[in-house]
């Protein structure tokens, strides 16, 4: 009942296509965490998720753990197409003439994805936000993609938080590349953001070595597989990245 007067309660949409959105962000839920080496969905009918936002997913202890989540806003608004004046020479003839871009729906969505233990207690609990401005789409297709991209952040999220800390395997393209011993088994999607890493000593205090870590380089996710993942570095003419160099994801 809950569930029901929160997707009747959605600005913008039926209820029909608020639940289809539910249904569709729980697919790409499952699909995410299912596909992790420390998840597992279970259950007689795993793809029929249900509509109210819950799922099983067996961890690391023998009774399954509860996956849930929900869509906390969604709405859409319908956006005007720019106006763009016609052109004129001169002598006032016209190069081009006026026309309108097509209107579309900018929608924003905030989604919650949690994992709860046999117990009841929260394993943890991640949000994410998106927002999509999509000129000549559909109201529905502008909340879907508000709503992948919610869901991108927390993916981001458990990446960051959850997923070990790797290191350089092997670097190719004279540098510009480097493949990290960490991948889709722990979240790690092509996109994410990398931080390489450095242990440098500054001194001492108190008698014992001052070692910090410092950012040597960033670079991007650009394909992952299910061990590894290769990275684009930034500014790597520097040449600060090398095999075993220790990296983590951010943000």
């Amino acid at each position: 009942e809950d569930a029901d007067a929160l997707l009747r309660g959605f600005r913008g949409a039926s209820y029909n296509e608020n639940r289809k959105s539910l249904l569709d962000l729980g697919a790409g839920v499952a699909d995410f965490f299912g596909s992790l080496r420390t998840f597992r969905i279970v259950g007689a009918e795993e793809a029929a998720l249900s509509p109210t936002g819950t799922t099983s997913v067996q961890g690391a202890t023998p009774q399954p753990n509860l996956l849930t989540y929900s869509i906390l806003s969604l709405s859409s608004d319908r956006v005007r197409g720019e106006y763009h004046p016609a052109v004129r020479d001169a002598r006032g003839r016209i190069i081009a003439r006026a026309y309108r871009d097509p209107d579309g729906f900018n929608a924003n969505a905030k989604i919650q994805v949690r994992l709860i233990a046999p117990d009841g207690s929260q394993r943890f609990s991640l949000e994410g936000e998106g927002a999509a401005l999509l000129p000549g789409a559909g109201e529905q297709a502008a909340r879907t993609r508000a709503l992948e991209i919610a869901l991108e952040a927390v993916k981001r999220k458990y990446a960051v938080e959850y997923a070990p800390r790797a290191f350089v395997l092997q670097m190719r393209g004279n540098g510009l590349f480097a493949q990290l011993a960490v991948g889709r088994d722990f979240g790690v999607t092509p996109g994410m953001q990398v931080a390489f890493i450095q242990m440098i000593k500054l001194g001492a205090i108190a008698g014992r070595d001052n070692i910090q870590e410092t950012v040597v380089a960033r670079g991007t996710v650009v394909a992952a597989d299910h061990r590894t993942a290769w990275v684009k570095i930034e500014n790597h003419h520097y040449r600060q990245v090398h095999i075993g160099t220790t990296a983590r994801l951010e943000q």
